[in-house]
């Protein structure tokens, strides 16, 4: 694999090279079954058409999230790093799509001794809508530093629109708000690994070949960033822990907010720890929406946090 470009050379304006897949069924399920995003929407086509009115199933969002971690990390390579990744799921895309994974430069600086590079990211469809939103920061280079962010308590910030129609934030929904699951603990494996990077379309050498990962500056093999979605043992136990006591028709994924502050490598040990930092309500013409925000942190073997990630889903 060719090395990542130089930061000197990097300037904004410039568009990334993209990922362009097509997602069929085959594309959906594997993902399905590697990150255990289990929902029937995703992978029963009648359930999808009938129930929800879907014209097939929908293509999950953490794909798409994943798709654009490894299209920037492809870019970057042995030279750089991802740092930071914010994404917004603003509609669906479905089975037969050809999704683009995309990002252009908006930015770059640099602080502490490295270069940033800040981008715009999305992934378009075949027809061109944009479905998913965000962006992204890059370190030049990969030097990674344990830094420990400033962590939501949670505790009602977000917007409250309550009191309206049918409201859904009720008292024992608000009491929901810091409660944490038991923490998971799991090592990350060489196998699971390379099927998580056949999964998400991840051609590089750094995931799946010794030799070279070795000769790179992590100096072993190292996972890519949205492996941490694969870290998600005794997810069912953790889902009831953290069941939500509301009623309703739907719940979607909003959108997903990552720091990352040390590389994951093969042989880490990781526990995951996971905690409901937020819910409130918006009332739109159409509907009354739950937005529920989870704070997920992931540490290594040595007590030190790799990661931290905000995932927002909507109930309705």
């Amino acid at each position: 694999m060719p090395k990542g470009p130089r930061f000197e050379d990097i300037a904004p304006g410039l568009d990334v090279p993209p990922l362009v897949r097509p997602i069929g069924m085959l594309e959906i399920v594997r993902f399905a079954a590697y990150s255990e995003t289990l929902g029937l929407l995703h992978i029963d086509k009648d359930f999808a058409r009938q129930k929800l009115g879907y014209p097939d199933v929908n293509v999950q969002g953490s794909l798409k999230m994943a798709m654009l971690c490894t299209m920037l990390t492809g870019w970057a390579a042995d030279t750089g790093a991802l740092a930071r990744f914010s994404c917004r799921y603003r509609g669906m895309d479905y089975c037969g799509d050809t999704l683009s994974a995309r990002a252009k430069v908006v930015k770059t600086y640099k602080q502490d001794g490295a270069g940033h590079v800040e981008c715009d990211v999305w992934v378009e469809n075949q027809r061109g809508e944009r479905a998913t939103t965000g962006s992204a920061t890059l370190t030049f280079p990969p030097v990674r530093t344990n830094a420990t962010p400033a962590r939501s308590e949670g505790g009602g910030t977000g917007p409250t629109e309550s009191g309206a129609r049918g409201s859904l934030l009720t008292p024992e929904v608000r009491a929901m708000v810091g409660r944490e699951s038991a923490p998971t603990t799991e090592q990350v494996e060489r196998g699971a690994v390379r099927r998580w990077t056949k999964a998400t379309f991840d051609a590089s050498p750094l995931h799946t070949d010794e030799s070279y990962a070795r000769a790179s500056a992590y100096k072993c093999l190292v996972a890519p960033p949205s492996y941490l979605h694969a870290i998600a043992k005794d997810f069912m136990d953790e889902a009831q822990d953290l069941h939500i006591p509301v009623t309703a028709k739907q719940r979607v994924a909003g959108g997903e907010d990552w720091e990352f502050f040390l590389p994951i490598l093969v042989g880490d040990i990781i526990t995951r720890r996971q905690k409901i930092a937020d819910i409130y309500e918006k009332q739109t013409k159409a509907r009354t929406m739950l937005f529920i925000v989870t704070e997920i942190s992931y540490s290594n073997q040595r007590g030190e946090l790799a990661a931290l990630a905000r995932n927002t889903s909507i109930a309705y």
